[in-house]
């Protein structure tokens, strides 16, 4: 049976998100199709391939956005988020992709995309609800800058009529397709009609997909009950990894330093092995929180030093050792860098309080 929900199921506040790297692999692949490099795009952000060829591995949303707007930008076409979602790419959801390919009927499918969607990214939540008599497939995205909205909505919108299409089968055109954003400069009203085979309305109150209830009852090319059990059962897990470790990059990194610092030694490249992704773009992803490598570890040592200067029985060569430094005098000038004052001075302080 086919649920809806009636009301947001997610909250769109404070959010930093991230989002799978099979969304990276879907633009560019896209992009080749429609004449543009997306090679090139990746290589003006700075981003290896590596990081891009592990559909599993998660990357700052700011990545996609502005991985999306360099290829707009190579293109110069008003529309290439609309006409690089309408290219079908049934691997490009991973795992959701394949739940949605094995279930009985279009509306299970549909169904199934809102409780799963947080596997392929945090870039947007989708509601399915009644509309006036019909039913509406809606997407709100947590961006906000509005040129990126716009092509991103567009995107998601059209990937979702064009695989829609794909595993039911079908031809047949929604009975509407509404956008929040503004007909944009240099389109016509015409050019959406003909890529999305029905009217396009715009300056709506939220943007979706509408369709007839009939709809829902299409059933879908591929549906095998046995394989989406199997299918649905690896979500929940990853769910539940995403849930228990969805976490800035900073904390990770963090995390990970204070792993070390329990062995004594601190490895800036092993925090990067060990986080999975390549120093440079460790760093890259830290700049995209306002922060560096150093400054975290800056702002750890100082905590365990203020922490273990509260002891008396922890002598100044224990405390710096514990710390990762070599030298007591390392120890000594980056303190009263943080501080103010000497490990000395602290001490005494805190012993007077």
């Amino acid at each position: 049976m086919t649920h809806f929900s009636t009301s947001a199921a997610h909250d769109l506040k404070d959010v930093a998100g991230e989002a799978s790297a099979s969304g990276l692999l879907r633009y560019v692949h896209a992009a080749k199709k429609l004449g543009v490099d997306g090679e090139q795009a990746l290589n003006l952000l700075g981003l290896d391939q590596q990081d891009i060829q592990n559909a599993q591995r998660r990357l700052p949303a700011a990545i996609h956005e502005r991985l999306l707007m360099a290829l707009v930008e190579q293109s110069q076409d008003v529309l290439f988020g609309l006409r690089a979602g309408l290219i079908v790419q049934p691997d490009a959801w991973s795992v959701l992709g394949y739940i949605l390919i094995n279930c009985a009927s279009l509306g299970d499918a549909m169904a199934r995309v809102a409780s799963y969607e947080r596997l392929v990214g945090e870039l947007g939540v989708s509601q399915v609800e009644p509309l006036d008599g019909r039913i509406c497939m809606s997407w709100h995205a947590r961006v906000a800058d509005p040129q990126v909205k716009r092509h991103m909505v567009e995107n998601v919108l059209a990937s979702w009529l064009s695989f829609g299409q794909w595993i039911a089968d079908t031809k047949r055109p929604p009975c509407e397709i509404r956008f929040e954003h503004s007909l944009p400069e240099g389109a016509k009203s015409a050019d959406y009609f003909e890529l999305f085979g029905c009217p396009v309305l715009f300056d709506q109150l939220f943007s979706g997909i509408v369709i007839d209830h009939d709809m829902l009852m299409l059933p879908l090319r591929q549906a095998d009950a046995g394989l989406l059990q199997a299918l649905e059962t690896h979500a929940q897990k990853q769910l539940s990894a995403l849930s228990s470790d969805s976490q800035t990059w900073r904390l990770k990194v963090r995390h990970e330093l204070s792993r070390q610092l329990q062995n004594g030694a601190i490895n800036k490249s092993e925090v990067a092995i060990q986080l999975g992704v390549s120093g440079r773009t460790l760093q890259r992803y830290l700049r995209l929180e306002n922060t560096h490598y150093q400054l975290v570890l800056d702002e750890l040592r100082q905590e365990q030093a203020e922490l273990l200067l509260s002891d008396p029985t922890q002598s100044f060569i224990d405390i710096a050792q514990a710390l990762g430094y070599e030298e007591v005098a390392s120890f000594y000038r980056r303190f009263k860098l943080w501080t103010g004052v000497t490990p000395g001075e602290y001490r005494n302080a805190n012993m007077s309080e």
